[in-house]
């Protein structure tokens, strides 16, 4: 009995993340929201309880709901009884009461404004946690097994830890657009996501007591992940090729695509990115991975060839995923066959030699009887076709959706799809 109650405790044990206090979770995280292109020209903030602007520790009043403009390095606060002009740097909005709100949209948090030439980039300052909440139902839907939030929640929070600093010379620490997580502050916060991320409260993912960079991706091509070997062209040891086959359950088509482009938009797409290999002719897919992924593409012109390879075989051409085959219009060897029924236009260029087996038409004897090579029609188009919807690395979102409706819990499905990680409580 004894023997079964410590083993019973040892199976318990192993199944709790681990504890590591030398991974401390920051308190606050800060967000970039409206920066480069999107930084305002004006920026008008409102909260149910009004708003405090502050220069450090300089409290500069409390406004119903302030406007604020930065011209020639001179703060303009308008909104109170009369407007108030600073010169210098950052301004912090505090809300008196409730969520502070800009452009009809709702943060936690605070707002800091910094200078960005003449206009303001806008940064949410929010604790790690609270800024989840307004990840996890963007990144993930919600209505989701509670397994599958659970799953993101955690992904979420080990990328956002570790992207701290990330684009401190913009005055932040992640982007609130795919180039980081998708983060839509208050406003889009659902309690079963709420629910997720406070379950998993400081749960990071580690390996070899270190954090993970815990990316993440729609859905897989061909039921399977990617190796980033093949993709960023790192051997990253937690990020390799995993078999996603539970994603089906919830994405029978594992997101097919298809996209065509005729020769004359390939050339443009070259000729704007300052590719000169003269007069495009063809494309060629020259490697593929033993995932599926095209880890090398070929354009091939009269003045020399130009090749894409791993991820870029995928954002060269804006496509979906790395994961696709290629069919091309045109290109056939056209043949003059006359018969009883008179001169009829062949695309069929196979012939049956004297040994009875099938070889390609090359050569034909013209009206001189002299032997003449036959050409190929010009490509016309390509067509592309393909599964999936991402880089393929890390977590399948649709195959963990998949895994927890099918019993597998958040942890399992994790440690699915990362090689070799743990689950870590922080302080």
């Amino acid at each position: 009995m004894k023997k079964f109650i410590c083993l019973l405790t040892l199976m318990f044990l192993v199944l709790l993340p681990t504890y590591a206090s030398a991974i401390e979770l920051p308190e606050m995280i800060r967000v970039g929201l409206y920066f480069g292109s999107s930084s305002l020209q004006e920026v008008k903030v409102s909260a149910e309880g009004g708003v405090s602007v502050y220069q450090g520790e300089t409290d500069l009043g409390w406004y119903s709901e302030p406007s604020v403009i930065l011209e020639q390095g001179v703060w303009t606060i308008s909104g109170g009884e009369q407007p108030v002009t600073v010169t210098g740097d950052k301004l912090t909005l505090v809300s008196a009461g409730g969520n502070l709100i800009i452009n009809g949209k709702q943060y936690r948090g605070e707002f800091e404004l910094v200078p960005n030439g003449d206009k303001i980039t806008i940064v949410n300052h929010i604790g790690l946690e609270e800024y989840l909440y307004g990840v996890v139902p963007l990144e993930m839907s919600t209505g989701w097994h509670i397994e599958a939030l659970k799953a993101q929640a955690v992904c979420a929070r080990t990328y956002a830890v570790k992207s701290m600093g990330k684009y401190m010379s913009q005055g932040f620490d992640v982007y609130n657009t795919t180039m980081s997580q998708v983060y839509g502050g208050a406003s889009v916060e659902k309690e079963d996501c709420t629910k997720a991320v406070d379950e998993t409260k400081g749960i990071v993912i580690t390996y070899n007591n270190a954090l993970i960079d815990a990316v993440y991706f729609s859905t897989s091509t061909n039921s399977h992940t990617f190796s980033n070997i093949y993709v960023w062209g790192s051997d990253t040891p937690y990020l390799k090729g995993v078999e996603d086959t539970f994603q089906h359950i919830v994405k029978p088509d594992c997101s097919a695509w298809e996209k065509t482009f005729t020769l004359s938009e390939l050339q443009n797409i070259l000729d704007n990115k300052d590719i000169n290999i003269g007069t495009l002719k063809d494309l060629e897919i020259d490697e593929m991975s033993p995932e599926g992924a095209v880890i090398s593409l070929t354009f091939k012109g009269t003045d020399g060839e130009y090749t894409v390879k791993k991820d870029r075989a995928r954002t060269f051409l804006n496509l979906r995923s790395q994961g696709y085959s290629l069919q091309k219009k045109g290109g056939e060897v056209k043949v003059s066959v006359l018969s009883g029924k008179g001169v009829s236009t062949s695309t069929e260029t196979l012939v049956l030699g004297k040994d009875g087996a099938l070889g390609e038409l090359s050569y034909v004897l013209d009206r001189n009887n002299k032997s003449t090579e036959l050409k190929k029609t010009d490509i016309k188009s390509v067509t592309l076709k393909g599964t999936g919807y991402g880089h393929g690395l890390g977590m399948s979102q649709y195959g963990a959706y998949g895994m927890a409706k099918s019993g597998f819990t958040y942890d399992e499905i994790i440690k699915h799809y990362y090689t070799g990680v743990e689950l870590t409580e922080t302080e």
